[in-house]
């Protein structure tokens, strides 16, 4: 069951910080409203409050991120196949425009991507330690399996953009890429 409601202040202000205060004070009011209506109905069963639980949730930046940069690869996809010999030069240097701007969040998008990993094993390890699986069908590791699931699929959705992307710098010629790397230095070097 949910509850929604609009946090009005008594100045008429939407202020869900001045009604609900700090995520503690949240947690505190989704307890004392499930005393409260478990009193009426019994079978109401309160989740866990992630702070107790610790979990985290694959940051809504790094969500963005991937598809930025699923968007970035698709431009660049573009710009490479309209080079031909009478635009070599003018979409050249758009294509490595692009690919400029593309690497460096690559590979922050690569080194995340490696932090949730991480994440992701020590759910799966958490749910390894179980032993027994209809147990674990009715508890809290029924819910953290299907988190860990749902988000081995994003990490695969994410992997695959990332080999994506490794197959398209594969393709940039090394002469291109070392011009950007001089040019990147040469850039870091003016700062």
């Amino acid at each position: 069951m949910h509850l929604c409601f609009v946090p009005i202040t008594p100045d008429n202000k939407l202020s869900a910080k001045t009604i609900l205060g700090n995520q503690k004070s949240l947690s505190e009011w989704q307890t004392a409203y499930h005393e409260r209506m478990s009193s009426r109905w019994n079978q109401l069963e309160r989740g866990q409050s992630s702070m107790e639980t610790k979990r985290k949730h694959v940051p809504t930046w790094l969500y963005k991120l991937g598809g930025r940069l699923d968007k970035q690869y698709g431009e660049i996809v573009s710009a490479l196949s309209d080079i031909n010999a009478f635009n070599a030069g003018k979409k050249r240097d758009k294509a490595l425009e692009l690919v400029a701007a593309w690497l460096p969040e690559v590979e922050k998008f690569s080194k995340e991507i490696g932090r949730q990993q991480a994440y992701i094993d020590s759910l799966k390890e958490q749910i390894g330690q179980e032993a027994d699986y209809a147990g674990r069908m009715r508890d809290e590791k029924y819910e953290q399996e299907l988190k860990v699931q749902k988000a081995n699929q994003r990490i695969f959705e994410l992997q695959r953009t990332n080999e994506q992307m490794g197959r398209l710098l594969s393709k940039i010629p090394p002469e291109v890429l070392e011009e950007l790397q001089r040019t990147g230095r040469n850039k870091s070097r003016e700062r």
